[in-house]
């Protein structure tokens, strides 16, 4: 709901300036730099007490997304990203006679991705963008399954390639720094996971998806700086 609010503020703020002034644009030169970095933090807890079993879930996860860009023309952008995402879950389970199930899993997720970015003036600090981009992922995941006291564990490695849009808002705040979010994809993803297991089985998995998403889970905010 906040990402909601903050982005309809963006909004009426960059058309109630075009409103007012139809002449003055948001214009970033050719020959700029731009450097934008977003962090996000996230946390979850959930215990549930049931009539047959009871669950008590822990999720945790840290991502780093730091990127530098150069505009070959007004208002066109190239540039090079990094990524970085760390997650991990602790999964309680307790039935009605007794047994207990324990899970964990930690998984890794390093990324790398070059992009253009078309910008598409409303106001003199307010723009919509439409960044085309081209991006591959490397996964690595290692999850231990407690039942009874006997401990499984399991492990996987897997790769991805994307390749589509993401359109987004940029609003400055200042003549440098400017906010923007990032909302939704349109695009293709194709990747290939390789799993093992303690008891010696191996198995393989490939996934072909081609998905158009706008909402507000997939609505992301960084700070970009221009000079």
């Amino acid at each position: 709901m906040r990402k909601i609010l903050f982005l309809s503020a963006l909004l009426i703020s960059g058309l109630t300036v075009a409103q007012t002034d139809q002449t003055d644009r948001l214009i970033i030169e050719k020959g700029t730099w731009n450097v934008t970095g977003s962090v996000s933090l996230r946390s979850d807890a959930i215990d549930f007490e049931g009539n047959s079993f009871s669950n008590s879930s822990d999720f945790n996860s840290f991502s780093f997304n730091p990127s530098a860009g150069y505009a070959l023309n007004n208002n066109f952008i190239v540039g090079l990203g990094l990524g970085y995402v760390r997650g991990s879950n602790e999964d309680d389970n307790t039935d009605s006679g007794g047994s207990i199930t324990e899970f964990e899993s930690e998984t890794t997720t390093y990324s790398i991705f070059p992009y253009a970015r078309k910008f598409f003036s409303v106001s003199p600090n307010f723009a919509f963008f439409l960044q085309g981009e081209a991006r591959y992922s490397d996964v690595s995941n290692e999850s231990d399954r407690t039942f009874d006291g006997t401990t499984t564990n399991s492990n996987s490695d897997g790769e991805s390639w994307f390749f589509g849009i993401r359109p987004g808002v940029t609003y400055f705040v200042s003549k440098r720094f400017a906010l923007e979010a990032n909302l939704g994809t349109l695009g293709y993803t194709t990747s290939n996971t390789e799993a093992n297991n303690s008891g010696g089985g191996t198995t393989e998995s490939d996934r072909n998806q081609f998905a158009f998403e706008l909402n507000a889970s997939n609505l992301f905010f960084g700070l970009s700086y221009y000079f």
